[in-house]
C-alpha cells in the first residue's frame, strides 16, 4: 500500500522492505538534518558547536562534493526545486 509521511511528505509503499528503509533513512534526514562528521580536510568558513558552513568547489575532494550534493538534494527536495541551488559542482 502506498502511504505519504505526514511530517516529511516522502510517498513509499509499506509493505516493501526496502522502501521502508528508504523512508527511514529520508525521515531521518529531513526532521533532523543531515548528520556529518567534519572531513580531515575541509574547508570551513564558519562553525558554531556541531553546525558549520564550507565552500565546496570544484577544486574540492570527493567527499566534499558528495557531501555538497546531498546537501542541495535535500533542499531542493524542501521546496520543490525551486531555490536555485546548483547541482552541478
Amino acid at each position: 500500500m502506498l502511504v505519504k509521511c505526514p511530517d516529511c511528505d516522502y510517498m513509499y509503499i509499506s509493505d516493501d522492505i526496502a522502501d521502508k528503509s528508504q523512508h527511514r533513512k529520508f525521515h531521518a534526514d529531513t526532521i533532523n538534518g543531515i548528520s556529518m562528521r567534519p572531513l580531515v580536510k575541509e574547508n570551513t568558513i564558519w562553525s558554531k558547536s556541531d553546525e558549520r558552513i564550507f565552500v565546496v568547489s570544484s577544486h574540492s575532494s570527493r567527499a566534499e562534493k558528495v557531501r555538497a550534493r546531498k546537501i542541495v538534494g535535500m533542499a531542493n527536495n524542501d521546496c520543490d526545486g525551486n531555490c536555485g541551488l546548483i547541482q552541478g559542482v
